[in-house]
This record gives C-alpha cells, sequence and structure tokens, in this order.
C-alpha cells in the first residue's frame, strides 16, 4: 500500500515535470496552422492551472495538472479538422484496429498479445501512409515487425509491449500533432522505425549497471550508451536482413535513414536528457526548413514520449510504474549478489 502511494506520487511529479514538455510542441503547431480560439483557451487553461502553484503542493492538486494535460491531448486528439485533413488514405481493408480507435493518445495496448501487437504495429504503419510513401514490401514488413517483436526481451518494463506504447505515441504526434507534414518521407520513416526499436534487445539493465560491472556489452560498445547502441546495431542488422528488408531506397537515402535511426536511438539515453531540454528551451521558433531544427524536434519528440507514461489515465500509470519498479528491483538483486 504504501509502495503504491509513492508510485502515485512519483507519477504526479513527474507528470508536472514532463507534460509541458511533451505537449508544448503540439499546442505550437496546432495554434500557428489554425489560429483556433478553443485551441488557445485550452492551452490558457492548461498554463494557468499549472502555474503559480506555491508552496507544497497537494497530491490533489497535483494530480488535476496532470489530468489537465490528459484534457490537452484528448483536444488534439478529437480534433475534427485533423480528421478530415488525413481522411482514410492510410486504411485498407484487412486492418484489424481502425484509424479512428488509435488516433488518440490515451490507447492502451497492454491488454494485447504478441500477435495482437504485431498486428497492431502493422497496422498504424499504413494508417501512417508508409506503404505508399516508399511502396512498402507487405510480406517484409510482415516479417521484420515479427522479427523485432522477437528479439524483444521478456522483462517487466523494457519489453516489446512499452515499445509498441511509445511507437503509438510517436504515431499520435506525427497524425494528430501534423508533424508528419513537416518532416521528410525519409526522417518520418526513420522516426518511426527508430521508436519501434528504441529499446531491441534490452537485458532490463541500466547502463550505469554494464559499466560498473565491466560487462562485455560495455566493452563492446566502450561505456558509450551502451544499451542505445546495442538497439540501434540490432535495429540496422534487422532492417539490412533481405528476408526483412521491407523497403528499397537509394543508397544515399538509405543511408540517411540508418544514421537518423542511430541518432534518434541515441537520443532515448537519459543521459541526453539535460542536453536536449536545454537545446529545446533555447528555441524561440523552430525553422521547419531547417535539417538540424527538426532533428531536434524528432529527437525530442521520441524521448518525451519514452517518458511520457505519467502523462497517461492513472490506471496506466501505476502499471508501468511498477513494471519499471519490478525491474529496478531484479537490478538491485543483482547487484547485491555480486
Amino acid at each position: 500500500e504504501f509502495d503504491e502511494k509513492v508510485l502515485r506520487d512519483f507519477c504526479i511529479e513527474l507528470g508536472r515535470a514532463i507534460g509541458g514538455r511533451s505537449l508544448e510542441a503540439a499546442f505550437q503547431l496546432k495554434m500557428k496552422e489554425s489560429g483556433d480560439n478553443a485551441v488557445k483557451s485550452q492551452l490558457m487553461e492548461y498554463t494557468t492551472k499549472t502555474s503559480g502553484i506555491k508552496g507544497k503542493r497537494e497530491a490533489k492538486a497535483s494530480w488535476n495538472t496532470v489530468v489537465n494535460v490528459h484534457k490537452a491531448v484528448d483536444f488534439l486528439s478529437f480534433s475534427v479538422g485533423d480528421r478530415q485533413e488525413e481522411g482514410q488514405e492510410g486504411e485498407r481493408e484487412e486492418c484489424s484496429f481502425a484509424k479512428a480507435d488509435v488516433d488518440t493518445w490515451h490507447y492502451d495496448v497492454a491488454g494485447l498479445t504478441k500477435p495482437e501487437l504485431n498486428s497492431f504495429v502493422r497496422d498504424l504503419f499504413y494508417h501512417l501512409g508508409l506503404h505508399k510513401m516508399f511502396n512498402i514490401d507487405a510480406e517484409k514488413l510482415t516479417r521484420f515487425i515479427a522479427k523485432v517483436g522477437d528479439t524483444y526481451n521478456d522483462v517487466p518494463y523494457h519489453n516489446y509491449n512499452h515499445t509498441v506504447s511509445v511507437l503509438h505515441g510517436v504515431y499520435v504526434f506525427l497524425v494528430v500533432a501534423n508533424l508528419k507534414k513537416r518532416l521528410t518521407p525519409v526522417e518520418i520513416l526513420a522516426l518511426f522505425v527508430g521508436a519501434l526499436c528504441h529499446d531491441l534487445g534490452h537485458d532490463g539493465f541500466t547502463n550505469g549497471f554494464h559499466i560498473a560491472t565491466m560487462s562485455d556489452l560495455a566493452a563492446t560498445y566502450n561505456d558509450l550508451h551502451v544499451q542505445e547502441n546495442l538497439h540501434a546495431s540490432l535495429c540496422n542488422k534487422t532492417l539490412c536482413a533481405e528476408e526483412t528488408k521491407f523497403v528499397d531506397l537509394v543508397k544515399d537515402d538509405f543511408m540517411k535513414l540508418r544514421k537518423l535511426i542511430v541518432q534518434l536511438i541515441i537520443s532515448t539515453d537519459m543521459a541526453e536528457h539535460m542536453n536536449l531540454t536545454t537545446s529545446l528551451g533555447q528555441v524561440d521558433q523552430v525553422n521547419w526548413d531547417s535539417d538540424a531544427d527538426r532533428y531536434m524536434i524528432m529527437r525530442s519528440v521520441l524521448h518525451a514520449v519514452d517518458v511520457s507514461t505519467p502523462t497517461k489515465p492513472m490506471e496506466q500509470a501505476l502499471v508501468q510504474s511498477k513494471n519499471l519498479s519490478e525491474e529496478f528491483k531484479r537490478q538491485v538483486d543483482e547487484e547485491a549478489a555480486s
């Protein structure tokens, strides 16, 4: 009972810290494009309720702040204008998960089986329209997704379920926040594949643990972004294998795709958090014609979604927080035994 209270408080405070960051880009882009007064009102309500809280914060007041984040995302997720503009370009008859159902931040994949997760991932590729952008080989895409799912380990938190949840969050930013319109096709594909593979092969232990124990993995990657370098390597090996190479690009584009995937996955290392948030804080306005600015936004979106569990409904946040706590406990036990 005490542990659950600690987890709840942890979710509340972390939600306060990252909630505004993860949604700021979506709000600014929406306001700039549509000038919708309703969006401005929603943003004003959010910023008013989350600022000016002095002294000791009560749990209820803090939780209301997270609720405001939920309302803000819901508002974006059910924007009629975006839905009409997107239309049904990514739909196909055999999709198991309807676009209208998955175009919401709070969609929960926790109860899906592995085959269902594979199907969900495939449908997101189609809903995003990647099959039309790149004339994707459907059979190889199916094999790629299955291989990725099989490469994830059965650990409490950094598993296939977590990564599909992150992939879905990135999908929402691309579709609902219109980020898709700001990126090049190769950048969209890199962000999507990078999200799907951002924890590929994770063994449930931190980079610090591997470095401190001088593990083979730490030696392989010279103590630098140990897990993330593993994830990126496994991703590109799978992407390059003939049986799972679902996209056929000219050499220059494929090399750019691989490079972007590596950089995006590296950005999910928590050691990059301060550099990333500092860079964001120094930007007054995004120059979408700048490769560097688009790259910064891509990194920020993937990192924000990766740590966005506290912005989800309480029942989802608690489950995932408990899973993360269990994974940390496994490491503590391993450290104590060594």
